[in-house]
């Protein structure tokens, strides 16, 4: 067990975020690097997904890897973000993107890739699936981040960061969409959104909260940041891009929300800094930081602490 207001693990950097809440319990997965893993242009960083749980955000129970590196050559060389749903028939579903910087044409640098698991502890990967991008809208390269989600009552829909062939090139950044029947077979859709604003809007996801529907996305670009849109639920109209539609600084970044008992929690990571001061470089991943997220009447979002937290201060 560790206690911490800003978790951050002994060995390594916390990444993005995957949530699940089972049974009271919220599970986050996240992308892990080691301190010592500086990759070079020969030798690929080893990305994988660890594992913590927790049930108020302050006290943390570290488990195991959940999804480790592949083997050098493998599609997921680096096991980056993903999601996970279920359990579906005893089963849980991670789907995550397996990314190889060294594939060469017709070989894809990211691939959606896919693990199983019947307690969250042990997952398995899946060597028969690959769902790559579809040429008619993306980027055969851009494919990743798949947050999967029900969609009505027998069907799924999976969104992804992608890219549009658009000049400039760095405003073609556009969330994807994809659908299945029965979490195996995707066929890929028009794009969901496609601001022309960000080259990648990372870690994308939808939920709905009253009468609203929210699109949250981290912008990778040249103002990194955690934003959303928001529309009336079921209305399929233009998403309205709020006065202010960042919900904290420029160093949170690939936060995604989880309803823990009725409260929407957003779980993100705040960038650290050579030497842990101000001044230092920005570094990739950090510390893990949560909002939870509280709608206005006008749609828009505003975020507070949780009071777990705020009762650890003396």
């Amino acid at each position: 067990m560790t206690e911490a207001l800003f978790y951050r693990p002994r060995e390594g950097w916390f990444g993005d975020v995957m949530p699940i809440v089972i049974d009271g319990i919220c599970h986050l997965f996240y992308t892990h690097l080691d301190f010592d893993d500086h990759g070079s242009a020969e030798v690929s960083k080893q990305l994988k997904w660890a594992h913590l749980s927790t049930t108020d955000f302050v006290t943390f129970t570290e488990h195991a890897t959940a999804i480790p590196a592949g083997a050098p050559g493998a599609q997921d060389l680096l096991a980056g973000a993903g999601s996970i749903v279920g359990p579906v028939d005893g089963l849980f579903h991670a789907f995550y993107v397996g990314i190889n910087p060294h594939a060469v044409a017709p070989e894809r640098e990211q691939v959606v890739l896919h693990a199983t698991s019947t307690d969250l502890e042990s997952w398995e990967k899946d060597p028969d699936f690959q769902f790559v991008a579809d040429d008619r809208w993306y980027d055969p390269n851009a494919w990743r981040d798949p947050y999967v989600i029900p969609d009505g009552n027998d069907g799924w829909l999976m969104l992804l960061c992608a890219q549009l062939d658009v000049t400039p090139a760095r405003r073609g950044g556009a969330v994807g969409m994809a659908t299945s029947r029965d979490l195996l077979s995707w066929e890929a859709q028009h794009p969901l959104f496609a601001p022309g604003t960000t080259l990648a809007p990372e870690c994308p996801e939808v939920f709905v909260e009253g009468s609203t529907e929210y699109l949250l996305f981290s912008t990778y670009s040249d103002r990194f940041a955690v934003r959303y849109r928001h529309r009336p639920a079921g209305a399929h109209s233009d998403w309205i891009s709020p006065a202010w539609d960042a919900l904290d600084s420029n160093d949170f970044y690939a936060a995604t929300s989880v309803d823990v008992e009725g409260r929407r929690m957003l779980v993100g990571w705040l960038a650290t800094r050579t030497g842990d001061t101000d001044r230092g470089r920005r570094q990739w991943g950090g510390d893990l930081v949560v909002h939870e997220l509280k709608p206005r009447t006008d749609g828009s979002l505003g975020v507070i602490p949780l009071p777990s937290r705020l009762h650890a201060f003396t």
